[in-house]
């Protein structure tokens, strides 16, 4: 199938098939591309992605206006256009942002389902470990200097019941690929997920708000703590997120 390649000087090119990363004809509008394959040269950074997607706004206002509930991605044109800010890169050790496809395997009344979808989030160091954070509530001006990749592994894993115990089985392992319109899907559907900018904003008054940092940050620390002895990295990337917004860091 056809692929957009970003390359990582800004241009954007199609390619006749998946497996070539040549540069085989320039173009300069990701719109009609929905249903092709999307490829990152090493080291492309999101500006590049975000300013195709804004330059036919309105196209993508009405695909994805179930994502955007409302609000048009001219919202986020102002915080774009404003210099870059590297403050959540540096503060989180944000290495890139990552795409994967995640494949969610079901059992309901005897009947098996698995739901595919594809998710954003950066991708940081903590403890010497990569941890995955949420760019959900990060202004979108935040995210320019970022490289994207694209992981393409999947594993799907089924649960296993019995009398004793649980086993997690991983029933496949292989290779996917994104469109250009799961893609697009993604970044939509972090930055929006509160709404625009100032909603956004509210949102992490809201929640800091809501919290008595003084009794909550030694709680917090002990979680994080427990979270990286077990090893669950994702949970710790969140509580250690949510102890720097409270300690102002």
């Amino acid at each position: 199938m056809k692929t957009v390649l970003f390359a990582n000087d800004g241009k954007i090119f199609e390619n006749k098939n998946y497996s070539t990363d040549t540069k085989e004809v320039k173009i300069t509008s990701i719109k009609d591309k929905l249903g092709c394959y999307v490829k990152f040269e090493e080291g492309v950074m999101f500006k590049y992605i975000f300013n195709a997607i804004l330059k036919d706004k309105e196209f993508f206002d009405q695909v994805y206006s179930e994502e955007l509930e409302g609000y048009s991605l001219t919202a986020f044109e102002k915080e774009w256009k404003k210099k870059a800010d590297v403050s959540y890169q540096k503060e989180f050790n944000i290495k890139y942002l990552e795409f994967n496809k995640i494949y969610d395997y079901y059992q309901i009344d005897e009947v098996e389902e698995i739901e595919s979808f594809t998710i954003v989030s950066a991708v940081g160091n903590l403890e010497s470990q990569d941890m995955k954070y949420s760019i959900t509530l990060v202004p979108v001006n935040g995210l320019k200097q970022m490289p994207v990749k694209f992981n393409d592994n999947v594993n799907i894993y089924a649960v296993a019941n019995d009398d004793e115990k649980e086993e997690i089985i991983n029933i496949i392992k292989a290779k996917t690929k994104m469109t250009i319109y799961q893609m697009i899907r993604a970044i939509i559907f972090e930055i929006a997920m509160f709404g625009g900018p100032e909603q956004k904003k509210e949102k992490t008054k809201e929640f800091l708000k809501n919290i008595n940092a003084k009794t909550m940050i030694p709680s917090l620390k002990t979680r994080l703590e427990e979270a990286i002895k077990s090893e669950n990295y994702e949970e710790a990337a969140e509580l250690k997120r949510i102890i720097d917004q409270l300690t102002g860091k």
